[in-house]
């Protein structure tokens, strides 16, 4: 009974990450972000789903919280495998928070540096995938 439990945990996991990255590519940010916190919720070391979160916060301006799961995400073992996304994830947060502080009004400025993902969800409007 356990394994076939555990299976289709595995199975339904895949399904959301599969979904997540989905839409995270169609600039769904609030139903990527739904669906990678379910994989995160069963697999909380699955490195991918991390970084998939990563690119999701600071799509969402949600710097600090991408940075702290950077964090998380570096001190995984099977984070080896993906050092390079890794390490470009970190110049393009560095780069959308110079654009935000050059360009923001110092409330905008406090919300995208300072807010934990937690407190904030992301918008359910849809945004324009880029950099």
């Amino acid at each position: 009974y356990l394994p076939r439990l555990l299976a289709t945990c595995d199975a339904h996991s895949s399904q959301a990450l599969v979904s997540a990255q989905q839409e995270y590519l169609r600039g769904n940010w609030f139903d990527a972000e739904a669906s990678v916190l379910t994989v995160l919720h069963h697999h909380p070391r699955d490195a991918e789903a991390l970084l998939l979160l990563v690119g999701i916060l600071r799509r969402t301006q949600r710097f600090q919280p991408a940075l702290r799961r950077l964090r998380q995400l570096e001190t995984l073992q099977s984070a080896a495998a993906w050092h390079f996304e890794i390490q470009r994830e970190k110049v393009w947060i560095s780069r959308a928070m110079a654009q935000v502080r050059e360009s923001a009004e110092p409330e905008q400025i406090a919300t995208a540096l300072e807010s934990p993902a937690e407190i904030e969800p992301p918008s359910r409007a849809k945004s324009t995938p880029g950099r």
